[in-house]
C-alpha cells in the first residue's frame, strides 16, 4: 500500500508549481536567456517524475498498473486532444508530437508503470535489490538504444527520448521508497552540503556547454537539496506548507488542465519589461502568484467535471480502480 507522506505532497505541491511557472515562462514571454527559467528548467520536470516513483513502495501488478494507465491515458487523449483542436491543430499532431501537444507526461507514466511490473518476478530472488538496478539498466539501455536506431517519426510517435531520458529519476525514486532509504539519504547532511555547494557552479557549466552530457547531476544535486529542506521540516506546518500539499494532491487537474488557461493569458509585455530592467524578483513573484491562481483555476474546473458521474467516468477513467 502506497501511503500519502505529507513532505512529499508538498514537494509535488513546489514541482506542479514550477512546471506551470516553467509553461507560463515559455508560452507567454521570451524565457530562452531569463535566469529564473534556466533553473527551474534544469530540475522540474525530473523533480516531478523522481516524485512518482518515489509515491510507490511496492511494484503494481499487472491488474493494478491496467488500472492506473487507464486512470492516465483517458485525460491524456480526452483532454489533450480537446486542447489540439483548441490551439488548430489536428490528431495526427496530438499523436505524432514527441510531446504529445504538452501532455505527454501522463504518457511516459504510463509506459513506466507498465515496465514496473516486471520488477515484481525479483522479490522471489535473494538479491532482490542487485535485480532491481540490474533490471533498470537494462530497460534504460534498451530504450536507449531504441531511440538510436528508430526512426526520428517513430521515436516521436512513441516519445521514446522522453521515456528513456527520464528513466533514471522514476526508478531511482521507486527504488529509493521500496528498500526504504529516503529517510537515510535525507535525515544526513553531507549529501544536502554536496548539492547545496554544486548545483549553482554545475548549473553554470552546464548553459556554458561544457557539461552537457552529465546534465542529470544538475537535476539531482536540486532535488536532494529541495527534499532535504522539506524533509526536515515534515513535523511542521505553515500555511505555505498546507498551501502546497493541497495543491501536491490535485497535480493530475493542474497539469491538464492549465494549458487551457495558459492561452488566455497574455504576459509578454511584462516579459519584456523584466528583460529590459532586469528585475526578476518582481517577476518571480508575479509568476508565483499566477500560478496558484491558474492552479487553483484548474482544481475548481476538475471539482465541475467530477459533480458529474458520468463526466468521472469517461475523463477520469472513475469506473476503474486506480
Amino acid at each position: 500500500m502506497n501511503k500519502r507522506i505529507e513532505y512529499i505532497d508538498r514537494a509535488k505541491g513546489i514541482a506542479i508549481q514550477l512546471v506551470v511557472i516553467g509553461h507560463l515562462m515559455a508560452f507567454c514571454t521570451d524565457a530562452e536567456k531569463n535566469p529564473i527559467y534556466t533553473v527551474i528548467a534544469s530540475f522540474h520536470m525530473p523533480l516531478f517524475i523522481f516524485l512518482s516513483g518515489l509515491v510507490l513502495s511496492t511494484p503494481p501488478r499487472l491488474l493494478k498498473a491496467v488500472n492506473k494507465i487507464v486512470y492516465l491515458i483517458l485525460p491524456m487523449v480526452i483532454i489533450g486532444l480537446i486542447f489540439t483542436y483548441c490551439i488548430g491543430k489536428g490528431y495526427m499532431d496530438f499523436i505524432t508530437d514527441n510531446f504529445k501537444n504538452g501532455y505527454w507526461y501522463l504518457y511516459v507514466l504510463s509506459v513506466y508503470y507498465m515496465l514496473l511490473t516486471v520488477f515484481n518476478l525479483t522479490k522471489r530472488f535473494k538479491y532482490s535489490g542487485v535485480l532491481d538496478i540490474v533490471l533498470a539498466v537494462i530497460f534504460f539501455g534498451s530504450m536507449k538504444f531504441l531511440c538510436l536506431y528508430l526512426s526520428k517519426a517513430t521515436n516521436n510517435l512513441l516519445s521514446l527520448d522522453l521515456c528513456a531520458n527520464l528513466w533514471p529519476y522514476f526508478i531511482g525514486g521507486h527504488l529509493i521508497r521500496k528498500y526504504r532509504l529516503i529517510d537515510t539519504l535525507l535525515k544526513a547532511d553531507a549529501p544536502f552540503a554536496i548539492a547545496l555547494v554544486l548545483y549553482i557552479p554545475l548549473l553554470l557549466l552546464y548553459e556554458s556547454g561544457t557539461f552537457v552530457r552529465f546534465s542529470q547531476v544538475v537535476s539531482i544535486t536540486a532535488i536532494i537539496g529541495l527534499l532535504h529542506l522539506l524533509y526536515h521540516r515534515k513535523d511542521t506546518t505553515s500555511r505555505i506548507e498546507r498551501g502546497l500539499t493541497y495543491l501536491g494532491k490535485h497535480t493530475l487537474d493542474i497539469y491538464i488542465f492549465h494549458y487551457f488557461l495558459l492561452q488566455i493569458i497574455d504576459i509578454a509585455g511584462f516579459g519584456r519589461w523584466v528583460a529590459h530592467s532586469g528585475n526578476y524578483l518582481i517577476e518571480l513573484i508575479a509568476l508565483i502568484s499566477l500560478s496558484i491562481i491558474v492552479s487553483l483555476g484548474c482544481i475548481g474546473i476538475g471539482y465541475v467535471i467530477r459533480i458529474s458521474p458520468i463526466l468521472s467516468k469517461i475523463i477520469y477513467g472513475r469506473f476503474v480502480k486506480a
